[in-house]
């Protein structure tokens, strides 16, 4: 059985490889712009190979797609309330503030500071 590599450098005259391999080329210099001790950059370069048959025939279809690197976006993180919706808090602690509760320190409270005297 012919490996895939030889099989891949042998359809349509080995254009498909060739331009997977400048797709790989342009993602590793584009990561190498990325500051990467301050940031994560990630980018994907997807190989979809589509076999089908007729009449004894392999028709082999090579199709492919790339995702460039970006600069990365903040994250947000919320936890699933108890009724599947998104919730800032985690639902499995015990409130230590229920609602109308919640004392706010102030500078002036925590140093007994009284205003207007």
């Amino acid at each position: 059985m012919e490996k895939f590599s030889e099989l891949l450098a042998t359809i349509d005259r080995g254009k498909v490889d060739e331009a997977i391999t400048a797709e790989v080329a342009a993602m590793s210099k584009a990561l190498s712009s990325f500051d990467t001790k301050r940031q994560k950059a990630t980018g994907k370069v997807s190989v979809t190979i589509k076999f089908s048959v007729e009449n004894g025939m392999v028709t082999i279809t090579p199709t492919f797609s790339v995702v460039a690197p970006r600069q990365p976006v903040g994250v947000g993180l919320r936890f699933l309330g108890r009724n599947g919706e998104l919730s800032p808090n985690d639902p499995r602690q015990l409130d230590a503030f229920p609602e109308g509760d919640a004392v706010v320190p102030t500078v002036e409270r925590t140093l007994g500071v009284v205003r207007g005297g």
